[in-house]
């Protein structure tokens, strides 16, 4: 499997792991499982702005994020701890990560499929 890719890199996951496929496998499959519901937050939170809402799931998904290097999270999500209320720089942050998350999701459940056939 690529442990790199344009939108995310595995290459932390490795790291950590000592290369142990079944943790990195364990670890993209505990992201793409809870990632529907980041997804269906998100989209809901772009319509009704509640900030504090906002930064409780930025706090839950940070770790799988900035553990998969997620391209352009970190700062997204740097932002919207730093902020007080819901301005246009957070909801174009918030759209940047609706926009990644469905980018990259056939991505790594196509990974998982192939994982270790390399």
């Amino acid at each position: 499997m690529k442990q790199q890719h344009n939108l995310y890199s595995y290459q932390y996951l490795f790291k950590i792991s000592s290369t142990s496929p079944v943790f990195i496998k364990k670890m993209i499959t505990l992201f793409l499982n809870s990632l529907a519901e980041y997804i269906s937050d998100l989209e809901r939170l772009t319509t009704t702005k509640e900030i504090t809402d906002l930064q409780k799931i930025i706090h839950k998904l940070k770790p799988s994020v900035l553990s998969l290097e997620i391209q352009g999270a970190k700062e997204v999500i740097a932002l919207i701890d730093d902020t007080k209320k819901w301005d246009d720089a957070v909801q174009a942050g918030v759209e940047r990560l609706l926009h990644t998350f469905k980018r990259i999701q056939p991505m790594m459940q196509h990974d998982l499929e192939f994982f270790g056939e390399e």
